[in-house]
């Protein structure tokens, strides 16, 4: 008896110690939703009924590790893909990851993700190769609904090469730090700009998007956690987008007769389309950033980043900021390495918010690309190739149209998979058929009403590096109105595959009437002659 009952309870304790373990574990973890969130009314609200979820890549736990933050919990959740039909938010919507870096109501809290480059699988691995051209994107959401004195701090997007649990662990010790996001260097008086520099994650460079200012007084005595945004003191409306390197001494300088600390912020961007209150406002910003490398040994690689450059359908649209500078790349000491690992920080101090990312593309696992274009195969050079008609460029009314879209796989550790076409058809054409046709020679046929508005079609090949490209085209014959000049709208396009998301729009042109060419059209001097 004594021996079952001392199995018994060596079975219990190891039991124990594997739950302990595994809810210990920094390993990235899949919160399912609503359930996780029902405590949070904003954050429940946010993925659920109240806003509209935009789409983006799922399966986010294979392409991004949570980090491991000492002496404190990473507040970063994933919520996996709302699946309930009930929710408008996912109403016709495809799958996708949420990522959670901080909650509102959960103050002097830290979040940071980041790409996972130690993935067992080449497959998994996710980093940005600076020597290729590389095109990252994602959904941002920081709260909102309120002014933004409410909501604290932001988060930071980050490239760095300081390693796969990267943060400046120092805040922690010291509890302040809302306003480092969990990337720039600890806030401290009567120091060097040179200590606050190593507090900072190393060997990085940051993209803030800040939704409160910190912007205190030197004649404030709390100004030592507070003060980072006094260079911005002029701008006191919250809400800014900068840039720096957080592990720079020349990122930081002291002011004051108590020598706070302020950060130099380059490319300060304070209101998008003439709003101030355009990241705390509870809408989900899209932002793409490209990487280009450098062209020659002497010259630096660029950065761009573009906010606001698509509606909430995927639609890109006139950005609300671009924005491209020089990367000076020794800042990452990469000694001859070529990767970097990308993610995202956040932290609150006494205001809280909730902050939401959405990726929907992912550059090491697949780079590609999507182009659109119209021909007029009725208006056709002499050697018989179609006229390309050019953004509100005209076509004559029924002319025979051809509506493309290319797609070209670069670059990545995975073929671009499970590719669904999503297309809304321009109007004033009636279609007759469509067609898929791949660089080996294969093709694939499809109907198309004539009075169609849009069509879905799945592809059936992936593409790769040996089936490297595909062309979709939709005929149909141009169909005007009855005005001299019918305007054609830009058409929205989406192709979501299982691991990467590329939209596009259609150009814009104009159908007019044909000119009239009888032995009567000079003699009646018609209007469309």
């Amino acid at each position: 008896m004594k021996k079952i009952l001392f199995l018994t309870n060596a079975i219990f304790i190891v039991f124990v110690l594997l739950i302990f373990f595994k809810t210990n574990t920094s390993a990235s973890t899949v919160i399912p939703y609503p359930s996780s969130v029902k405590n949070n009314p904003q954050t429940s609200a946010l993925l659920q009924s109240d806003d509209y979820v935009p789409d983006g890549i799922a399966n986010i736990t294979d392409w991004f590790h949570i980090a491991s933050i000492p002496s404190r919990n990473n507040t970063t959740k994933i919520y996996p893909a709302y699946t309930s039909t009930s929710s408008p938010a996912a109403m016709n919507k495809t799958t996708k990851d949420v990522i959670g870096l901080t909650d509102s109501g959960y103050g002097s809290s830290y979040g940071a993700v980041w790409s996972n480059q130690s993935s067992s699988g080449n497959s998994k691995n996710n980093y940005i190769d600076i020597n290729k051209n590389q095109t990252v994107s994602m959904w941002l959401m920081f709260g909102g609904g309120r002014g933004n004195v409410n909501y604290g701090d932001g988060m930071a997007f980050v490239l760095q090469n300081a390693g796969p649990n990267a943060f400046n662990k120092d805040l922690l010790e010291k509890g302040e730090g809302g306003q480092t996001m969990g990337v720039w260097g600890v806030p401290m008086t009567d120091t060097s700009k040179e200590l606050i520099a190593k507090t900072a994650i190393q060997n990085s460079l940051a993209i803030e998007f800040d939704t409160y200012f910190n912007g205190d007084s030197i004649e404030d005595e709390n100004a030592s956690d507070s003060s980072y945004d006094h260079q911005l003191v002029s701008q006191t409306s919250g809400s800014h987008i900068a840039w720096n390197y957080p592990g720079d001494p020349n990122t930081y300088a002291l002011f004051g007769s108590k020598n706070y600390v302020e950060m130099a912020h380059k490319d300060p961007v304070y209101q998008v389309n003439n709003n101030t209150n355009f990241l705390t406002d509870k809408a989900w910003h899209h932002m793409t950033i490209e990487w280009k490398p450098a062209d020659t040994k002497s010259s630096d690689p660029t950065l761009t980043y573009k906010f606001d450059d698509e509606d909430l359908n995927g639609k890109p649209v006139t950005p609300g900021v671009t924005k491209s500078f020089p990367v000076d790349i020794t800042k990452f000491n990469l000694n001859g390495n070529n990767k970097l690992y990308w993610g995202f920080t956040g932290s609150t101090g006494e205001n809280t918010e909730t902050n939401l990312v959405i990726f929907d593309s992912v550059p090491a696992i697949v780079e590609a690309s999507v182009d659109s274009e119209l021909e007029d195969n009725t208006q056709t050079s002499s050697d018989g190739t179609p006229r390309k008609v050019n953004e509100n460029e005209s076509v004559n009314n029924g002319d025979d149209l051809s509506l493309k879209y290319n797609l070209s796989y670069d670059s990545g550790s995975q073929d671009w998979k499970n590719i669904i076409a999503d297309i809304n058809l321009p109007s004033h054409i009636t279609y007759t058929n469509g067609t898929i046709k791949y660089i080996d020679g294969s093709s694939q046929a499809f109907s198309v009403d004539g009075s169609a508005t849009d069509v879905t079609q799945t592809l059936e090949k992936d593409l790769s590096s040996t089936n490297k490209s595909a062309t979709i085209t939709i005929n149909g014959t141009a169909t005007a109105d009855n005005s001299v000049t019918t305007e054609v709208a830009a058409e929205h396009a989406s192709f979501k595959g299982s691991n990467l998301q590329k939209d596009v729009n259609s150009p814009a042109f104009k159908i007019i009437q044909p000119k009239k060419t009888d032995f009567n059209c000079s003699e009646f001097r018609q209007s469309n002659c």
